[in-house]
């Protein structure tokens, strides 16, 4: 079949009625690999279409039964459905994509990534941080956690409770992200499969902090309390300032990238002072070096919403979207050398990422599930 005559099929489903067996096939094409480009391109129209944004209040299931009713019924000459239940097909269509595409076309694929984690509190309870209203969820040590916003948790000082150490820990899952602001007004982005573990409320010389992962840091200013941020391999020593760190044991090094003061980066005896715009980087050897010049836009991309590669090989782009949409990965036939540039919103389908990196004429890919196999093209 020819992409035309799915275009049609698809202009058919928007619009005219359409017998059962045009139904069954559309279904079937739906699903199909070979048509997800063309599929994601039509969605992305039918999604901006004036008329889709003027439908208003609907229930998606309950329209698209609505639909298939008035598809499934018998023909009848002159009889079209109107421009309104058109706008209202391609929400349906669209819902279907991000969600519940698996009561109509038989695969349920993952969550949309988004504001997502798992807050452990000092006894072990554990509260799942997702659509939760804002508002006050639990009190520790001195302070009180409070939800601040979507994506976003916050430690207030209460002068309440107890005064002994407790220690908290904030996780995100694969396709998760989430923000916390600690006891001393530090900001911190955390990214997907990453852990943040911190006391409630910060006593002694120092405050630290353990990070798993991948984390951004805006650190309050406390000169006689220096920030400290342990991760596995490295320590990184602050006053204020506003740096990522990059820790994930599956890549090749810990990166740590500064973007506004000054931060030193300690691994055993070995220890480094960095400047804006330079990154230490340990790598699995351990020698620990700093590269300047780096570049921002790239190491920072994930915390400003957005996927970012500059000549990435294409196991660490993989990587990151393994991480991001919650999928895996395999891999077929060799592709070492292969290094590949772009940039794009991590708001957007994976589908539409893969046909971005397709056009390069250097991967493809065939999804099935949750598994995404790459390959030469």
């Amino acid at each position: 079949m020819s992409k035309e005559h799915f275009e049609e099929l698809f202009e058919k489903f928007l619009g005219e009625s359409m017998s059962p067996a045009e139904l069954a096939r559309f279904r079937e094409l739906f699903s199909d690999e070979q048509y997800h480009g063309i599929r994601d391109r039509l969605l992305e129209t039918a999604f901006s279409n004036k008329a889709f944004a003027e439908a208003g209040e609907h229930d998606p299931d309950l329209v698209f039964g609505e639909l298939v009713q008035k598809l499934q019924a018998p023909r009848r000459k002159g009889i079209l459905v109107s421009f309104r239940f058109r706008a209202v097909a391609a929400a349906v269509l669209i819902f279907l994509l991000a969600g519940a595409g698996w009561m109509i076309f038989g695969t349920k694929p993952a969550a949309l990534p988004g504001d997502k984690a798992t807050l452990t509190l000092a006894d072990g309870h554990t509260i799942v941080l997702g659509n939760e209203g804002n508002g006050s969820l639990a009190l520790q040590g001195q302070s009180e956690v409070i939800k601040v916003d979507s994506g976003l948790l916050a430690y207030h000082a209460t002068g309440k409770g107890t005064g002994e150490m407790v220690y908290n820990m904030i996780t995100t899952p694969r396709g998760g992200q989430y923000q916390v602001i600690l006891p001393d007004g530090t900001h911190v982005w955390l990214n997907s499969t990453s852990s943040l573990r911190f006391p409630s409320s910060f006593q002694g010389s120092s405050r630290t902090v353990t990070l798993t992962g991948e984390g951004y840091f805006e650190v309050a200013r406390h000169p006689s309390m220096p920030f400290v941020v342990q991760t596995d391999q490295v320590a990184v020593n602050v006053l204020g300032t506003h740096f990522n760190i990059m820790a994930y044991p599956q890549e090749a090094a810990v990166r740590t990238t500064l973007e506004e003061g000054s931060v030193k980066v300690v691994h055993g005896k070995d220890g480094v002072l960095i400047t804006p715009g330079q990154q230490a980087e340990l790598g699995r050897n351990g020698e620990l070096k700093v590269i300047n010049d780096v570049d921002l836009d790239e190491a920072l991309a994930w915390k400003n919403g957005k996927f970012q590669f500059n000549e990435t090989d294409i196991e660490t782009i993989m990587r990151q979207i393994s991480r991001w949409y919650d999928v895996d990965i395999a891999y077929k036939g060799n592709l070492s050398g292969i290094r590949l540039s772009g940039s794009l919103s991590r708001k957007e389908p994976v589908a539409h990422l893969l046909e971005l990196l397709e056009e390069t004429k250097r991967v493809k890919f065939i999804t099935e599930g949750k598994q995404i196999t790459v390959m030469t093209y």
